[in-house]
């Protein structure tokens, strides 16, 4: 909800902007209704459950990956999109401040508020093609250096092993 609303603040703002939803669950026939409410159905695109092997080439088809969540661990897809070079954009709750370095490999924002989503947005269109390289870069080399598989399989023998 926090995101659409960050949406339509942006649509009145004269912002072009368009976003994605991937998933299915309770919320989304709601979801559906809300941007019908809002006047932003046509900025919106509600995908429903895809298969994972569908995910890159639509993060490959974007400019940013928001996570607007309002409690959240250790966020998996966050990584996913660091990984590919998406800037991210999420709220500092829970494990994301354990992704995000914030403005070195992303952006976190306040939680429940669109205005800090759209805040975050807008000043990614004011940065300079090298500062969102730079971002962009940074947010690769860290998913690659701290969360990469062999790394998170000896931290996790090694928890196994100092709790047994």
């Amino acid at each position: 909800d926090y995101a659409l609303k960050a949406i339509e603040i942006l649509k009145s703002e004269s912002f072009n902007v368009s976003f994605t939803i991937i998933g299915s669950g309770a919320d989304y026939e709601r979801l559906h209704y809300s941007c019908s409410d809002l006047g932003i159905t046509d900025n919106v695109f509600i995908l429903g459950k895809i298969s994972h092997n569908q995910i890159p080439k639509l993060m490959s088809n974007n400019q940013i990956y928001l996570q607007p969540s309002v409690q959240e661990g250790f966020c998996n897809a966050l990584i996913e999109a660091q990984s590919v070079g998406l800037l991210c954009i999420a709220t500092n709750v829970g494990g994301i401040k354990e992704n995000i370095v914030d403005g070195k490999t992303g952006i976190l924002i306040e939680s429940r508020s669109p205005v800090s989503i759209s805040d975050a947005i807008k000043r990614t269109i004011d940065m300079s093609e090298s500062e969102l390289l730079q971002l962009r870069l940074n947010a690769r080399k860290r998913a690659e250096e701290h969360f990469n598989i062999r790394k998170q399989r000896k931290s996790f023998d090694e928890f196994f092993k100092t709790a047994l």
